[in-house]
């Protein structure tokens, strides 16, 4: 396995605040930045901003004021970003960074929304912390449609949505897993699930699955059977192709070791370790092809050959958010705000 150390692989970053505090919490499970064409665009936590930067020199080419903590992951089309906050959401001019319009449909203290807005064709979607789904039109930030999705009214929705083929897949903090009609926002089913979420729905292969905290729900999305795979604290999980890898969180009998955490393997009904690690990752990032797969782990990225089973490559360096990969580059986030463009070494192996 090749170590590298990330200062030796930066091609630039900026731009740098000089704060004694963190730019983003360590170890956000967040997408983080985003790379779009020329862009690189970052939604910073602590400076309460989102600013984007030219991404082959990482020069500045707009900054926009949230007025409340950023460090949400971010979503576009072709001509606008979507910048969350705790309190709605801002859409704005990828070419200049301009307020477009913005939504906000609660009281500006509450802090209403934990999940992400989407946008999927002339509409954006977000959930929010009492249960209600909202739709928007994207070019005016008007609503379109409003819908209920916990049947008890009890259960918030902090996990961001899933949208695929005209439906919409959102599931509770209570373990309601509901589908809904992109179009009309009418609710087409809920089916209630042992435990609830935070983690967005994955839809692959003709199922649904949701990461409880012990337990993978796989939801058949013909007949709506529902089975689970058990663990003992998930961490994270992620589908590539027939196979689930899981993060997940082990406790030694001996007392002397302590916690440790294992990434598992699961497929055609079977489960097996394929790494452990002392230090507590936040979670999986996607790497360009099918033989990689990484991991965000404190102070380190892990290249995890998924083919072997094996780490590859570890890049040692201090990241706050789960990074955007491309083949040759990596973009990510450091702890003072700034933005970070280096190689990949997943393609250097």
């Amino acid at each position: 396995m090749k170590k590298y150390n990330l200062e030796k692989l930066i091609e630039w970053k900026g731009p740098e605040k000089a704060d004694p505090f963190p730019g983003l919490p360590a170890l956000s499970r967040r997408p983080n930045p985003l790379a779009i064409r020329n862009l690189v665009v970052v939604s910073s936590f602590k400076s309460c901003s989102v600013f984007a930067l030219q991404k082959k020199s990482g020069k500045v080419v707009w900054s926009f004021e949230l007025g409340t903590y950023g460090g949400h992951s971010l979503s576009h089309n072709s001509e606008m970003i979507l910048a969350g906050t705790v309190r709605g959401i801002f859409c704005l001019s990828l070419a200049s960074g301009k307020k477009n319009w913005s939504y906000e449909p609660y009281d500006k203290e509450q802090e209403s929304f934990y999940s992400e807005a989407i946008c999927a064709g002339d509409s954006v979607f977000i959930a929010d912390r009492y249960g209600y789904l909202h739709a928007l039109r994207a070019k005016t930030g008007s609503l379109k449609w409003k819908v209920l999705l916990s049947p008890s009214g009890k259960y918030g929705i902090n996990a961001t949505v899933t949208v695929v083929a005209n439906r919409i897949y959102a599931v509770s903090t209570g373990g309601e897993l509901s589908c809904v009609d992109a179009k009309t926002g009418k609710l087409l089913w809920v089916l209630t699930l042992d435990e609830g979420s935070i983690r967005p729905p994955i839809v692959s292969r003709g199922k649904i699955y949701i990461q409880g905290e012990k337990n993978i729900f796989l939801i058949d999305l013909k007949t709506r059977d529902i089975g689970k795979i058990g663990f003992n604290e998930i961490i994270d999980i992620c589908v590539l192709g027939r196979s689930i890898y899981i993060i997940d969180k082990r406790i030694s009998s001996n007392s002397s070791e302590g916690e440790d955490f294992s990434v598992f393997a699961h497929s055609q009904g079977h489960s097996h370790q394929i790494l452990r690690m002392k230090e507590r990752p936040s979670g999986f990032f996607p790497v360009a092809g099918k033989k990689h797969l990484g991991i965000l782990g404190s102070g380190k990225l892990i290249f995890l050959n998924v083919e072997k089973e094996r780490k590859e490559a570890e890049v040692l360096g201090l990241f706050s958010s789960i990074p955007f990969v491309e083949k040759s580059r990596i973009y990510s986030v450091g702890l003072l705000n700034e933005a970070v463009c280096f190689r990949n070494p997943a393609f250097e192996v």
